[in-house]
């Protein structure tokens, strides 16, 4: 917003003149705009100047690196001066020490790691009705041998385990369920009764 400074009103940011006066509003967003360009002028100048003056640094350091080149038809030529090199002389010696030949190599043999089986076996099965249970066993250590390795079957006594189905339909004083033996031993031993007196409905 742009507040009157002469009435205080306010009004737009855009506004040439003030809504409720009348008074008219100086063009400063056009006074900023020469200003910025008088720094973006100057920022410019600035530049090129520098980047002229490095290009003739640049120049003047580079022919003043060159060496002095000798005149065409100049029969003067610069030799370097040759130093004269002193050669002890190299006295024969007679003591020479035999040398001896070396060891016959000798290979090092290493034995293989021994494995040692580490067996880790589950719980026992359920015993079923042939008198058997069995479990799971394998060896953590992957050794591949059969070396300690437990038993994984043995006998057992089956025990039944029945389960039994809800009373059916009394039908002539009479009512029966079904009962089956979840060990499956194949045996009666323990079986609930299948049928019982009932009164029928009326």
């Amino acid at each position: 917003m742009r507040n009157c400074v002469k009435c205080g009103h306010s009004n737009p940011d855009g506004a040439f003149f003030c809504g409720d006066c009348g008074e008219k509003f100086s063009p400063r967003v056009q006074q900023q705009r020469k200003i910025a360009a008088v720094y973006l002028y100057g920022i410019v100048g600035a530049a090129v100047l520098l980047v002229v003056g490095l290009t003739v640094f640049a120049l003047m350091s580079n022919r003043n690196s060159q060496p002095p080149q000798t005149p065409v038809g100049s029969s003067k030529s610069v030799q370097a001066p040759v130093k004269a090199v002193h050669r002890t002389p190299v006295r024969a010696t007679t003591n020479v020490q035999p040398t001896t030949a070396p060891a016959a190599y000798q290979p090092t043999t290493s034995q293989p790691p021994v494995c040692t089986p580490n067996w880790q076996c589950n719980n026992w099965n359920t015993c079923t009705g042939g008198g058997q249970q069995t479990r799971y066993c394998y060896d953590a250590n992957g050794c591949g041998v059969t070396t300690n390795e437990p038993p994984i079957t043995q006998s057992c006594t089956c025990t039944p385990n029945w389960q039994c189905s809800g009373w059916g339909y009394c039908y002539g004083s009479q009512q029966g369920r079904y009962c089956v033996d979840a060990n499956n031993c194949g045996a009666s031993t323990g079986q609930p009764p299948t049928t019982q007196s009932c009164v029928p409905p009326q």
